[in-house]
């Protein structure tokens, strides 16, 4: 892009606002902040990230494009403005629709794989109901948890009885059997511990974008001055 639309005002929407956001999304750090960092998300949804970044920054790009144009009146500029926002915004749906399947995805996937390494042995019944017993009276004693917790960490048949096992038939509160279930998938199951990861980092995206969408809406144009063209325009 010329040196003259670089340096042009950068929002038809002349709030600072506008102008920050317009002028972040041209960059690389933008797009990591509204979108994700590809480099350190699940190289699945990476080409559709990756898409909507290009979308983001092709998009503010043309609004500073649009800014520094001559040829056109304010209701046009708006006009179109508002056509490369909803545009935009359908990308940027398409994109956190694709990131939130695949982070359900991967959950499921973690938990299937948990279960199946971790889950109840019918051969084991009888003794996995004398390790639930003795596991709910020792959690009553002063140093019960962290016993248990070192337990967990040396004797795989042990953290088994305590992921597959209802919270209540051991004595532990349901945060601290997620807490030790959590310890024990990374302990025994590494790949099911690094999807749950990769299921976590994909989950805080969406509300990036839903932000990002809306800072669109503001920043791109103004509905009133869009609308003019389309209402007072002469067809000739």
């Amino acid at each position: 892009m010329d040196n003259s639309i670089a340096a042009a005002t950068r929002s038809l929407v002349n709030t600072e606002d506008a102008i920050s956001f317009l002028n972040l999304a041209r960059t690389d750090v933008g797009g990591n902040v509204f979108v994700g960092d590809e480099s350190e998300l699940d190289s699945f949804v990476g080409p559709e990230i990756v898409k909507a970044k290009i979308a983001l920054r092709n998009s503010a790009d043309k609004i500073a494009a649009l800014c520094a144009d001559e040829t056109r009146l304010a209701p046009e500029k708006h006009h179109l403005a508002a056509k490369l926002s909803h545009e935009l915004t359908d990308q940027l749906e398409r994109t956190k629709t694709e990131i939130i399947n695949r982070s359900d995805d991967l959950a499921y996937r973690a938990q299937e794989m948990a279960k199946i390494a971790l889950g109840p042995k019918p051969e084991r019944a009888a003794i996995d109901s004398e390790v639930r017993q003795y596991i709910k009276d020792l959690v009553t004693q002063p140093d019960g948890m962290v016993e248990l917790r070192q337990m967990i960490q040396s004797d795989v048949d042990i953290a088994m009885v305590v992921y597959s096992s209802p919270s209540f038939l051991m004595g532990l509160t349901k945060e601290n059997h997620q807490t030790l279930r959590f310890n024990i998938i990374e302990k025994y199951v590494p790949n099911s511990w690094d999807m749950i990861n990769a299921s976590i980092a994909l989950a805080k995206l969406p509300k990036n974008i839903d932000k990002c969408v809306r800072q669109i809406g503001t920043s791109f144009f103004n509905p009133m001055v869009a609308d003019k063209y389309s209402r007072t325009r002469a067809q000739i």
